[in-house]
Protein backbone atom coordinates (compact mmCIF):
# COMPACT_ATOMS: atom_id res chain seq x y z
CA UNK A 1 0.00 0.00 0.00
CA UNK A 2 1.37 3.43 -1.00
CA UNK A 3 1.81 5.72 1.97
CA UNK A 4 0.16 9.16 1.84
CA UNK A 5 2.42 11.75 0.24
CA UNK A 6 0.94 15.17 0.92
CA UNK A 7 0.87 16.84 4.32
CA UNK A 8 -2.94 16.78 4.36
CA UNK A 9 -3.00 13.07 3.51
CA UNK A 10 -0.51 12.30 6.27
CA UNK A 11 -2.52 14.31 8.81
CA UNK A 12 -5.76 12.61 7.79
CA UNK A 13 -4.15 9.19 8.08
CA UNK A 14 -2.75 10.06 11.50
CA UNK A 15 -6.19 11.14 12.73
CA UNK A 16 -7.75 7.97 11.32
CA UNK A 17 -5.13 5.89 13.16
CA UNK A 18 -5.87 7.72 16.43
CA UNK A 19 -9.60 7.13 16.01
CA UNK A 20 -8.87 3.43 15.50
CA UNK A 21 -6.83 3.34 18.71
CA UNK A 22 -9.66 5.15 20.50
CA UNK A 23 -12.07 2.40 19.48
CA UNK A 24 -9.80 -0.53 20.36
CA UNK A 25 -7.36 0.34 23.15
CA UNK A 26 -9.81 1.02 26.03
CA UNK A 27 -11.13 -2.54 25.82
CA UNK A 28 -7.66 -4.06 25.39
CA UNK A 29 -6.29 -2.21 28.44
CA UNK A 30 -9.38 -2.91 30.58
CA UNK A 31 -9.51 -6.68 30.08
CA UNK A 32 -6.47 -7.84 32.12
CA UNK A 33 -6.94 -5.59 35.17
CA UNK A 34 -10.64 -4.79 35.28
CA UNK A 35 -9.86 -1.07 35.58
CA UNK A 36 -12.00 0.64 32.98
CA UNK A 37 -10.49 2.99 30.39
CA UNK A 38 -12.31 5.61 28.34
CA UNK A 39 -11.19 7.46 25.23
CA UNK A 40 -11.49 11.21 24.67
CA UNK A 41 -11.22 11.91 20.95
CA UNK A 42 -11.56 15.71 21.09
CA UNK A 43 -7.79 16.35 20.81
CA UNK A 44 -7.66 14.33 17.58
CA UNK A 45 -9.07 17.32 15.71
CA UNK A 46 -6.68 19.82 17.24
CA UNK A 47 -3.92 21.33 15.06
CA UNK A 48 -1.51 18.92 16.80
CA UNK A 49 -3.51 15.66 16.91
CA UNK A 50 -3.55 13.62 20.12
CA UNK A 51 -5.68 11.04 21.90
CA UNK A 52 -6.48 10.90 25.61
CA UNK A 53 -7.25 7.70 27.46
CA UNK A 54 -8.40 8.01 31.08
CA UNK A 55 -8.68 5.28 33.73
CA UNK A 56 -11.29 5.02 36.47
CA UNK A 57 -8.85 6.44 39.04
CA UNK A 58 -8.19 9.54 36.92
CA UNK A 59 -4.76 8.45 35.70
CA UNK A 60 -4.42 8.60 31.96
CA UNK A 61 -2.41 8.26 28.77
CA UNK A 62 -1.75 10.74 25.98
CA UNK A 63 -0.99 9.49 22.47
CA UNK A 64 0.60 11.85 19.98
CA UNK A 65 3.05 11.57 17.07
CA UNK A 66 6.62 11.74 18.26
CA UNK A 67 8.31 14.98 17.38
CA UNK A 68 10.67 14.61 14.38
CA UNK A 69 9.66 10.94 14.05
CA UNK A 70 5.99 11.04 13.11
CA UNK A 71 6.01 7.35 12.19
CA UNK A 72 6.12 6.57 15.92
CA UNK A 73 3.61 7.23 18.69
CA UNK A 74 4.76 8.95 21.86
CA UNK A 75 2.72 7.62 24.80
CA UNK A 76 2.84 9.71 27.96
CA UNK A 77 1.42 8.90 31.38
CA UNK A 78 -0.93 11.59 32.67
CA UNK A 79 -1.98 12.58 36.18
CA UNK A 80 -5.62 13.34 37.07
CA UNK A 81 -6.95 16.67 35.85
CA UNK A 82 -7.28 19.54 38.38
CA UNK A 83 -4.82 17.91 40.78
CA UNK A 84 -3.13 20.57 42.97
CA UNK A 85 0.56 21.15 42.28
CA UNK A 86 1.42 20.05 45.82
CA UNK A 87 0.01 16.59 45.08
CA UNK A 88 1.51 16.17 41.61
CA UNK A 89 4.92 17.84 41.87
CA UNK A 90 7.90 15.57 41.18
CA UNK A 91 5.88 12.43 40.40
CA UNK A 92 6.89 10.79 37.12
CA UNK A 93 4.14 9.07 35.13
CA UNK A 94 6.22 7.39 32.42
CA UNK A 95 6.86 7.77 28.71
CA UNK A 96 7.40 5.28 25.89
CA UNK A 97 7.40 5.37 22.10
CA UNK A 98 6.02 2.69 19.79
CA UNK A 99 5.98 2.38 16.02
CA UNK A 100 2.70 3.22 14.35
CA UNK A 101 3.05 0.02 12.35
CA UNK A 102 2.14 -2.03 15.43
CA UNK A 103 -1.38 -3.34 15.90
CA UNK A 104 -3.53 -2.07 18.80
CA UNK A 105 -3.00 -5.43 20.53
CA UNK A 106 0.78 -5.02 20.30
CA UNK A 107 0.61 -1.43 21.50
CA UNK A 108 -1.57 -2.47 24.47
CA UNK A 109 1.01 -5.13 25.37
CA UNK A 110 3.81 -2.55 25.26
CA UNK A 111 1.82 -0.16 27.45
CA UNK A 112 1.06 -2.84 30.05
CA UNK A 113 4.66 -4.01 30.15
CA UNK A 114 6.62 -0.78 29.79
CA UNK A 115 4.39 2.09 30.98
CA UNK A 116 1.64 0.97 33.35
CA UNK A 117 4.04 -0.09 36.15
CA UNK A 118 5.34 3.49 36.39
CA UNK A 119 1.83 4.93 36.03
CA UNK A 120 0.56 2.64 38.80
CA UNK A 121 3.42 3.69 41.07
CA UNK A 122 2.55 7.33 40.39
CA UNK A 123 -1.08 6.60 41.31
CA UNK A 124 0.04 5.10 44.63
CA UNK A 125 2.23 8.13 45.41
CA UNK A 126 -0.60 10.54 44.58
CA UNK A 127 -2.99 8.52 46.74
CA UNK A 128 -0.57 8.66 49.68
CA UNK A 129 -0.21 12.43 49.28
CA UNK A 130 -3.98 12.84 49.13
CA UNK A 131 -4.39 10.88 52.37
CA UNK A 132 -1.71 12.96 54.10
CA UNK A 133 -3.31 16.16 52.83
CA UNK A 134 -6.75 15.10 54.07
CA UNK A 135 -5.28 14.33 57.50
CA UNK A 136 -3.61 17.76 57.59
CA UNK A 137 -6.86 19.48 56.62
CA UNK A 138 -8.68 17.63 59.41
CA UNK A 139 -6.17 18.80 62.04
CA UNK A 140 -6.31 22.41 60.82
CA UNK A 141 -10.12 22.42 60.64
CA UNK A 142 -10.42 21.06 64.17
CA UNK A 143 -8.04 23.76 65.42
CA UNK A 144 -10.05 26.47 63.65
CA UNK A 145 -13.28 25.12 65.12
CA UNK A 146 -11.87 25.33 68.62
CA UNK A 147 -10.42 28.81 68.17
CA UNK A 148 -13.75 30.08 66.84
CA UNK A 149 -15.19 29.40 70.28
CA UNK A 150 -12.96 32.16 71.71
CA UNK A 151 -14.84 35.49 71.97
CA UNK A 152 -13.73 37.88 69.26
CA UNK A 153 -12.17 35.22 66.98
CA UNK A 154 -13.53 34.97 63.43
CA UNK A 155 -12.25 32.84 60.57
CA UNK A 156 -11.78 33.59 56.89
CA UNK A 157 -13.93 31.27 54.79
CA UNK A 158 -12.24 28.91 52.37
CA UNK A 159 -12.86 29.55 48.71
CA UNK A 160 -13.34 26.99 45.98
CA UNK A 161 -9.97 28.09 44.59
CA UNK A 162 -8.35 27.31 47.98
CA UNK A 163 -9.68 23.75 47.83
CA UNK A 164 -8.87 23.30 44.15
CA UNK A 165 -5.29 24.52 44.61
CA UNK A 166 -4.64 22.51 47.78
CA UNK A 167 -4.47 25.53 50.08
CA UNK A 168 -7.19 24.21 52.39
CA UNK A 169 -4.56 22.90 54.84
CA UNK A 170 -3.92 26.43 56.13
CA UNK A 171 -6.37 28.94 57.51
CA UNK A 172 -6.45 32.55 58.67
CA UNK A 173 -8.45 33.94 61.60
CA UNK A 174 -8.80 37.35 63.19
CA UNK A 175 -9.13 38.30 66.83
CA UNK A 176 -10.95 41.50 67.78
CA UNK A 177 -10.94 42.63 64.15
CA UNK A 178 -14.33 44.32 64.53
CA UNK A 179 -12.83 46.84 66.93
CA UNK A 180 -11.56 50.24 65.72
CA UNK A 181 -8.27 50.03 63.88
CA UNK A 182 -6.19 51.53 66.70
CA UNK A 183 -7.52 49.01 69.25
CA UNK A 184 -5.80 45.70 70.06
CA UNK A 185 -6.31 43.11 67.33
CA UNK A 186 -4.45 40.16 65.87
CA UNK A 187 -4.32 37.87 62.87
CA UNK A 188 -3.85 34.15 63.47
CA UNK A 189 -2.41 31.77 60.88
CA UNK A 190 -3.02 28.05 61.30
CA UNK A 191 -1.05 25.47 59.34
CA UNK A 192 -0.06 21.84 59.61
CA UNK A 193 3.37 20.43 60.30
CA UNK A 194 4.25 16.79 60.99
CA UNK A 195 0.87 15.82 62.40
CA UNK A 196 0.40 18.94 64.49
CA UNK A 197 -1.31 22.29 64.05
CA UNK A 198 1.02 25.29 64.20
CA UNK A 199 -0.35 28.72 65.17
CA UNK A 200 1.34 31.99 64.30
CA UNK A 201 -0.12 35.27 65.56
CA UNK A 202 0.57 38.81 64.37
CA UNK A 203 -0.72 41.51 66.70
CA UNK A 204 -1.07 45.28 66.72
CA UNK A 205 -1.65 47.61 69.69
CA UNK A 206 -1.34 44.66 72.06
CA UNK A 207 -0.18 45.35 75.59
CA UNK A 208 1.42 42.46 77.50
CA UNK A 209 -1.75 42.10 79.59
CA UNK A 210 -4.05 41.99 76.54
CA UNK A 211 -1.73 39.56 74.75
CA UNK A 212 -1.64 37.30 77.82
CA UNK A 213 -5.42 37.34 78.10
CA UNK A 214 -5.90 36.52 74.40
CA UNK A 215 -3.37 33.69 74.49
CA UNK A 216 -4.88 32.32 77.68
CA UNK A 217 -8.35 32.22 76.10
CA UNK A 218 -7.01 30.45 73.02
CA UNK A 219 -5.02 27.99 75.12
CA UNK A 220 -8.11 27.18 77.15
CA UNK A 221 -10.05 26.46 73.95
CA UNK A 222 -7.30 24.21 72.60
CA UNK A 223 -6.90 22.16 75.78
CA UNK A 224 -10.04 20.22 74.83
CA UNK A 225 -8.48 19.26 71.51
CA UNK A 226 -6.95 16.04 70.34
CA UNK A 227 -3.24 15.48 71.19
CA UNK A 228 -2.30 16.49 67.64
CA UNK A 229 -3.82 19.91 68.14
CA UNK A 230 -2.97 20.31 71.81
CA UNK A 231 0.74 19.64 71.23
CA UNK A 232 1.06 22.73 69.06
Amino acid sequence: MTSPQTYEERENQMRADLHHLARTLPGLLTQPTGQRWQADTRPINWPSPALWLTRDDGMGLTFRPERHRSWRWEVLGRQPDLLPDSLRYGIETGRITVTRAKTPEEIATDIRRRLLPELDQAAREIGARQMAHSAAVAVVEETVRLLESVPGVTSHALTEADRRDGRDDRRTLDWNRQAPYDHPHARIHVRHDDGRAVLEMEGRYLTPAVMHAALAAMHAALTTATPAVRAS
